[in-house]
């Protein structure tokens, strides 16, 4: 499915550090931008097909191979496969599935936030990290935590995510969130 191409690829970026600032990106005739934390990199910006396109950052890298880590996917929902219009719901039950597959001893809790001016469904979760490939440390560090915030707004659905592995969690998730919370979007002029 087309979430998992866009998890898959989404995983596997990296472009180089980024100081704290204000990010913005194009997408579908819109602008879209936000607020990073200092100490991030950009992990680089994908469009898997033309109705979607995912950027990210995360932290700095670290001696133990985990690194805390945001991420912006954007979809038209007009557009998506089959023809269907995506839902808010649907698009946040296809991800939360797809991060729920990963890991052992679920938990996760929903709430509403106000992203610029609209409210979004929030997820808080956390569970227990199958190993990484090629990250020993993964193995010590097995409960992973974080958020997806699922929105609509100006005919974009977005998602909105912060994760990262105990204990650097506690640090990395809030300061995810904040930068989340400054996403906004607007149709360009």
């Amino acid at each position: 499915m087309r979430v998992g191409i866009i998890l898959s690829a989404v995983l596997g970026l990296h472009v180089g550090p980024l100081q704290s600032q204000t990010v913005t990106e194009t997408f579908a005739a819109h602008l879209v931008s936000l607020d990073t934390p200092a100490g991030y990199h950009a992990m680089g910006k994908q469009t898997p097909y033309p109705a979607a396109m995912f950027f990210g950052f995360e932290t700095a890298p670290r001696e133990d191979c985990l690194a805390g880590r945001i991420t912006i996917t954007l979809v038209d929902p007009q557009a998506t496969a089959g023809g269907e219009t995506m839902t808010p719901q649907h698009w946040a039950d296809q991800m939360i599935s797809a991060v729920r597959d990963r890991h052992g001893d679920w938990a996760l809790s929903e709430s509403r936030v106000v992203i610029d001016g609209v409210s979004a469904i929030r997820y808080s979760w956390s569970g227990s990290r199958k190993p990484l490939d090629g990250c020993e440390a993964s193995k010590s560090h097995p409960l992973e935590r974080g958020i997806i915030i699922v929105g609509l707004q100006e005919d974009i659905l977005y998602a909105l995510q912060a994760r990262d592995f105990e204990p650097y969690a506690a640090k990395t998730v809030p300061e995810g969130e904040t930068a989340l919370l400054s996403f906004h979007i607007q149709a360009r002029p």
